[in-house]
């Protein structure tokens, strides 16, 4: 697949209507917490195309946070059937010693 170059001004449109919360959060990771920074991921849907924007931040809840660069780009969204084979023993196992 191609990737193709976002535009800066469409870039920075969708991330201001993420800011004032009139984009539809599809997906989210919520805050996840890696020690000194926190790292967020959302997956928005803006004129029929879907993109990722991920914020970072540092601080803590009972200070001020500090929020690192915005970064964006544009996503595609499929699902994928994983077929996963294993073994299951179906009796208790037996050891010995071999004769030969």
């Amino acid at each position: 697949m191609t990737k193709l170059p976002l535009p800066e001004d469409l870039a920075k449109t969708i991330v201001d209507l993420w800011k004032d919360d009139a984009l539809t959060v599809i997906e989210t990771t919520g805050w996840g917490d890696d020690g000194k920074y926190q790292y967020k991921t959302d997956y928005v849907e803006h004129g029929g195309n879907f993109y990722c924007i991920g914020q970072s931040r540092s601080g803590s809840y009972y200070s001020d946070y500090h929020y690192g660069e915005t970064t964006i780009y544009r996503a595609s969204y499929e699902e994928k059937t994983i077929t996963i084979k294993e073994w299951t023993d179906l009796s208790d196992m037996v050891s010995f010693e071999p004769k030969w």
